[in-house]
C-alpha cells in the first residue's frame, strides 16, 4: 500500500506539472498581444525627442519618459516570468538526457520564488561554472529541487526577525560525482528527528501541510539516478542536504 502511494504520488507529480504546462502555455499566448502593445507605446514615448521646449515642460516630458522606461521594465519581467513557467512546466521526456544541473538550479530558484513562502528568503547561489554535466530525467531532478527548497522554506516559516532567512545552494565536483549542497538557516531537527526523515509517511508538519512522502521520494529519485543523499541538521541552526549524482563525464 505504501509503494502504492509513493507511486500516486509521483504520477500525481508529472500531472500537476502538465496541467501547469499547459495553462502557462495558455495564458502566455493570451498575454502575449496586449503586453507587446503596452511596450510598444512605451517603447515610442521613451524614443521620442523633444524639439525646444521649455524647462517646465522638459522637466514634464523627462517625468513620462522615466515612467514610460518602468512600463517596459515591467513589460520585460511579466515576458520574464512566462518564460520561467514554460521553461520549468513544459512535459520532459522520462528518459536521461545530459543537462547542466546549475542552470535547472537557476531556473526552479527563479521559479519558486514567486510562490509566497519565499517572499524573505535569500538565495544564495554559490555554483561552480566547471562542473560537469549529468545524464539524468530532468523532471526527476526538478522534483528533487523543490522539495528541498519548499522544505527548507517550511524550516523557516517562524524565523525570529533578528535572524536571516536564507537558502544557500552550492555546486561543485568531487571526483566522478556532481554534488548539490542545499543548506538552510531554518529551526533545524534534532537526532531523533533527522534519522527518520527519509521514512515514508513521517512528517513533522502539521495536518494539510505534509504526508511524510517528499524526502523519501527524493530519496528515490536520486537512487534511481545513480546518486545518494544525506541529511545534516542541528536543532536552532539548520540543515543541509547532500545530493550526489554521477557526472556524465565520469
Amino acid at each position: 500500500e505504501s509503494r502504492h502511494e509513493i507511486l500516486r504520488q509521483q504520477r500525481f507529480h508529472q500531472e500537476k506539472m502538465a496541467a501547469l504546462g499547459s495553462m502557462a502555455s495558455a495564458i502566455v499566448h493570451e498575454v502575449s498581444n496586449p503586453m507587446a502593445a503596452i511596450a510598444g507605446i512605451a517603447n515610442c514615448i521613451v524614443d521620442s525627442t523633444p524639439v525646444q521646449l521649455s524647462t517646465e515642460r522638459r522637466k514634464n516630458y523627462m517625468m513620462v519618459h522615466e515612467q514610460a522606461e518602468m512600463i517596459l521594465n515591467q513589460a520585460q519581467r511579466v515576458g520574464d516570468i512566462m518564460h520561467q513557467m514554460t521553461t520549468l512546466t513544459n512535459r520532459s521526456s522520462n528518459l536521461p538526457e545530459l543537462l547542466d544541473i546549475n542552470d535547472l538550479i537557476n531556473t526552479t530558484c527563479r521559479f519558486v520564488a514567486y510562490d509566497q513562502r519565499f517572499t524573505s528568503v535569500h538565495f544564495d547561489l554559490r555554483l561552480d561554472l566547471t562542473i560537469a554535466a549529468v545524464s539524468a530525467v530532468e523532471d526527476h531532478l526538478t522534483q528533487i529541487l523543490m522539495n528541498l527548497f519548499i522544505n527548507a522554506a517550511d524550516a523557516m516559516e517562524n524565523q525570529p526577525l533578528d535572524k536571516p532567512a536564507w537558502i544557500r545552494i552550492t555546486t561543485v565536483q568531487d571526483d566522478a560525482h556532481v554534488v548539490i549542497e542545499v543548506k538552510d538557516s531554518g529551526c533545524g531537527m534534532g537526532p531523533e528527528t533527522l534519522s527518520q526523515v527519509f521514512s515514508e509517511f513521517f512528517t513533522t508538519k502539521p495536518a494539510g501541510k505534509g504526508r511524510g512522502i517528499g524526502l523519501f521520494l527524493c530519496k528515490e529519485l536520486i537512487e534511481s539516478e545513480g546518486g545518494s543523499i544525506v541529511m545534516g541538521s542541528t536543532e536552532n541552526i539548520g540543515t543541509t542536504a547532500r545530493v550526489l549524482l554521477p557526472s556524465a563525464s565520469g
